[in-house]
């Protein structure tokens, strides 16, 4: 087993998902005039625990208020040999687990204070690149209830 603290950088975009947006994705941002998309920019630092045991690679850190997941623990985990397969699991308010494969749609349960309910999570790219060169991308569309809702792309990298 290898355990060691780090640091990460967490760089997330979100855009509402809109007629323009899905424009956008398939023609290229060039194709809609920015200002009709909503965009959520974030990137925030956190100390992390890499650990690698049992074929499986884990990053674990706490959410913080930037992230508006405040008391939340988040834990990105892979199988070695399967990089290109990343679960992401939240535990606490917010907890839920989605799996990201590129190419590839899996449903996954999102648990919130208020109610439980199934989302859909599109993958369009995933390069995990974390053994190698210390980062993660993941590019995906989240839905609920076969309606999309956002597109989502989050960089990871070791700091």
């Amino acid at each position: 087993m290898e355990k060691k603290e780090i640091k990460l950088k967490i760089i997330s975009d979100r855009y509402d998902n809109t007629a323009p947006l899905l424009d956008a994705l398939e023609k290229g941002p060039q194709a809609v005039d920015k200002k009709e998309v909503e965009h959520e920019h974030t990137e925030m630092t956190t100390e992390a625990t890499l650990l690698r045991a049992a074929g499986k690679t884990y990053i674990r850190y706490n959410e913080s208020e930037l992230s508006g997941m405040e008391g939340a623990a988040t834990e990105i985990w892979f199988f070695d040999d399967q990089p290109q397969v990343v679960t992401m699991e939240r535990s606490g308010g917010f907890a839920t687990s989605f799996v990201f494969e590129s190419g590839k749609r899996h449903i996954c349960v999102y648990n919130t204070p208020i109610m439980t309910f199934e989302m859909g999570v599109h993958a369009k790219e995933v390069k995990n690149r974390l053994l190698t060169d210390g980062f993660i991308v993941l590019d995906y569309m989240l839905e609920i209830r076969g309606a999309g809702a956002e597109r989502n792309r989050v960089h990871i990298s070791i700091i």
